[in-house]
């Protein structure tokens, strides 16, 4: 919770709901393990979806939040996580 109270217009109320809403949705993801017993990195496509929920959540327009996802993914070919995706979000609304 601390990265999104971190971000711009998030408090502690709007943190937890974000949180509560997503929890269940990524369970699942926590106990996969590849071939080598390591964990599965998180699909391009799950983190961007990830991220869109959240945006979805902070009242944005899905069209304005696909979109600034995708401008993030420009700016940055590395993101790894929906983390680093809300992250490049906001240095990019600066």
């Amino acid at each position: 919770m601390a990265v999104l109270k971190s971000l711009p217009g998030i408090g502690d109320q709007k943190a937890r709901e974000i949180v509560a809403k997503l929890q269940g949705k990524v369970g699942k993801f926590g106990l996969m393990q590849d071939k080598f017993g390591g964990d599965v990195p998180a699909g391009k496509d799950d983190i961007k979806e990830e991220a869109l929920s959240v945006l979805l959540q902070l009242q944005y327009k899905k069209n304005e939040a696909q979109e600034m996802i995708a401008k993030a993914f420009k700016r940055n070919s590395k993101i790894s996580s929906c983390e680093d995706i809300l992250n490049e979000v906001y240095r990019g609304s600066k």
